[in-house]
């Protein structure tokens, strides 16, 4: 389509694009907005309201979609101030409906209970509809990709076995390895919890449920595919940055009826694993919610990058970071053996002088911090901290009168030089212009040779 009539032959689409580029290169970023208000339904559940700040214009909000960051996943885009009509809504509602599984919960857990009767050669996974596949089912899947001989040890760690969806913008699932989920689960039961809410965290809450311990689960994760494994009691699909219930009519009933069971507060822990492109100010409303529906702020542990500290700290600001690095198991770098060090640490409003850390790992406790730090993290006397954040040792720079990373120390010892360097040669041609300055413009053999080189440079 061209403007023929105004006599511009530039196709339509390209001046769309154009100006798209133009206001996200005016764009000074975006903040997520918290409110009450009713909001628009992607297919993937209720949306988030964003404020987009630009730098010649005020800032808009808008909706977009609260589980992928991606509009190549979800395209959903709505400004908040447009006038959107009630039929509109209903068909965002409906693609919603549309894309929720077709079995019920109760279907689900009587063909579970079925597939624990079969022998493990008799029970396939198929991949690509993400269901278990019974023997009267493999006619169904004989063209898809299945997963033989599932055995009652895989129906009980469905984490194993299941494809992680890791969608940097989306899902960005990845499991806990033994190794951290062990520590975890060790922790929990030093600090006498009972009742564990587990967001985003299958891997410990099948150890929990499989290990037997005095301790109970209840697995909150967005990962519809859990509900195959793990009965209504155990396990709810939940999106914590919107503190949606996916089962509207009995989600939050079955979570609140866990927690009910529970009647000292203090036994409640908060277990909380986000995907870490989403923002903190989201993620910390998603918990306050949870604090809401349990009746106060209880003990919770974050996994999220170590530097985001401060964002995490703005957000809730009486938690702290602990040394512990966190290792998955499907991630491409940070799994065991190490290819390197783990940037994932544990944020906690627990106190740090009460979590022990594993000393055969290589962590050991600061007797003037009274906290467990890492082995590289060396105390420093004159700014009286454990000032390592990424594991790796730092050095107290006396010219910034702080601590630096071990590679930025030679990096400012440089730049002071070249610049105490730079001053004196400075001082050296100024101490030679004012004490020769009678001789350089006085003597005629000086200036003839002056004004010959200038000659010749200009030829």
């Amino acid at each position: 389509v061209d403007f023929v009539s105004t006599g511009c032959h530039v196709p339509v689409f390209y001046i769309f694009s154009s100006v798209l580029r133009m206001q996200r290169s005016c764009s000074r970023g975006v903040d997520f907005v918290s409110t009450d208000e009713v909001k628009p339904f992607c297919p993937h559940g209720p949306t988030l309201l964003f404020e987009r700040y630009y730098k010649d214009q005020p800032p808009r909000k808008y909706f977009a979609c609260s589980v992928y960051r991606d509009r190549k996943q979800c395209s959903f885009f709505a400004w908040a101030d447009a006038v959107v009509s009630d039929d509109r809504r209903k068909r965002w509602k409906q693609l919603f409906e549309n894309n929720k599984p077709k079995m019920s919960r109760e279907e689900l857990m009587v063909k579970l209970a079925t597939c624990k009767k079969l022998k493990n050669k008799d029970l396939q996974y198929c991949t690509l509809c993400c269901a278990l596949v019974l023997p009267n089912e493999l006619v169904f899947h004989a063209m898809h990709k299945t997963m033989s001989s599932i055995s009652s040890y895989d129906l009980l760690h469905p984490s194993k076995f299941l494809t992680a969806i890791t969608s940097k913008k989306g899902e960005a699932q990845y499991f806990f390895t033994d190794e951290c989920t062990q520590f975890l689960l060790s922790s929990l039961e030093d600090k006498g919890f009972t009742t564990v809410l587990c967001v985003g965290t299958p891997r410990l809450h099948e150890a929990i449920t499989s290990q037997r311990t005095s301790i109970r689960s209840f697995l909150l994760d967005i990962d519809y595919r859990y509900a195959q494994f793990f009965s209504p009691e155990n396990y709810q699909q939940f999106n914590l940055f919107t503190s949606f219930f996916y089962d509207t009519s009995s989600g939050q009933k079955y979570c609140e009826q866990f927690l009910c069971a529970e009647k000292e507060h203090d036994r409640i822990v908060l277990i909380v694993d986000p995907p870490f492109g989403g923002l903190t100010d989201a993620i910390s409303n998603g918990m306050q919610q949870l604090w809401k529906m349990i009746g106060k702020e209880v003990s919770t542990f974050l996994i999220f990058p170590y530097f985001l500290e401060s964002h995490v700290i703005k957000s809730l600001p009486n938690f702290y970071m602990l040394d512990y690095e966190v290792s998955y198991d499907n991630h491409q770098y940070f799994k065991r053996p190490k290819k390197r060090p783990s940037f994932v640490r544990i944020f906690t409003n627990i106190p740090l002088p009460g979590l022990k850390l594993p000393l055969t790992q290589g962590y050991s406790l600061c007797q003037v911090c009274d906290r467990f730090v890492s082995k590289n993290n060396v105390h420093c006397q004159i700014c009286d901290v454990c000032p390592s954040k990424d594991g790796k040792p730092y050095m107290h720079c006396h010219w910034c009168q702080r601590c630096v990373k071990g590679g930025n120390y030679c990096y400012c010892f440089y730049t002071l030089s070249v610049a105490s360097l730079h001053r004196l040669c400075t001082l050296r041609v100024l101490f030679h212009l004012f004490t020769n300055e009678s001789y350089l413009f006085t003597n005629e053999s000086y200036l003839s040779q002056h004004n010959s080189q200038r000659m010749s440079h200009m030829w």
